[in-house]
């Protein structure tokens, strides 16, 4: 089952855009529409993935290891069906420790643009957002449940819990082109990952305004000409 979607399609064009989501992130964000935006202006393909579990619609938390095998897939998929084409990806958050998996177990990389990105989940996730009752809860193999459009549903499953708690920052990545973006009014980013992105694969970094999303439109408006200034300057 593929849960990559090509939400524009731009005839003749010579690059694709590809969109990594954050944790729960889908594709109805600002973020996602402020990509597809700057990407239609720029006469690129955008594409994006739906991890299971970032719909609200789908009561399925996936795992790490699943989201990792599925973007494994289907970005080699896109790279075989399209070797003309030059693949740039945007990855957000939790979607760039997603990316930089990938890009090791492939051994293939393509130029990155990593928006505030959360290497660190184990602080970000499992301490900072979660109460001690809510800790024992998947510890003892309970799935935790948060408010979502007045409508419960699962937000972390044991086995995500259990599998990240496992998981190694201990791996390298090499690429000609790779950025990290860092909201100055982020909250949720900390120099510990900072730190894990320049052990893992050192980007050159650029600071702009914005915050974990870039969520207001002079985020927006910030973000696009920056990606301008990579890409098409």
């Amino acid at each position: 089952v593929f849960f990559m979607r090509r939400i524009t399609h731009i005839s003749d064009n010579s690059h694709i855009l590809v969109f990594v989501q954050g944790f729960m992130g889908n594709t109805d964000t600002q973020l996602s529409q402020t990509l597809q935006s700057w990407s239609e202006k720029q006469g690129y393909d955008f594409w994006t993935w739906n991890f299971k579990g970032h719909e609200i619609s789908d009561p399925y938390l996936s795992t790490l290891s699943e989201q990792i095998f599925q973007l494994r897939l289907e970005l080699t998929l896109l790279a075989t069906l399209y070797p003309e084409k030059h693949i740039l990806c945007v990855t957000h958050s939790q979607g760039s420790y997603i990316a930089l998996r990938t890009f090791y177990e492939i051994q293939q990389t393509f130029p990155t643009v990593f928006l505030n990105p959360a290497l660190d989940l184990t602080n970000i996730i499992l301490h900072t957002r979660l109460t001690s009752e809510e800790q024992t809860h998947l510890a003892n193999g309970h799935p935790i449940f948060k408010e979502f459009s007045s409508s419960k549903r699962k937000w972390l499953t044991p086995e995500w819990y259990q599998e990240y708690l496992k998981f190694s920052l201990d791996f390298h990545v090499t690429g000609d082109t790779f950025y990290a973006i860092w909201g100055t009014e982020d909250a949720i980013i900390s120099e510990t990952d900072r730190t894990l992105m320049n052990t893992i694969c050192k980007p050159q970094y650029i600071d702009i305004t914005g915050d974990h999303s870039f969520s207001k439109s002079v985020y927006s408006l910030a973000l696009t000409q920056t990606l301008t200034d990579l890409f098409i300057s």
